[in-house]
């Protein structure tokens, strides 16, 4: 039982790193986007 939720645990923190990445990723597309848009 406590490694099933000590592996559950990895996930979470595994998907939210994941999640945390392609927020970053996509801002900096979105700076970007919006520099190709000026010139």
């Amino acid at each position: 039982m406590k490694i099933i939720k000590h592996t559950h645990l990895i996930l979470l923190i595994f998907v939210f790193t994941l999640f945390i990445m392609c927020c970053n990723l996509f801002e900096s597309y979105k700076v970007k986007d919006s520099r190709i848009n000026e010139y």
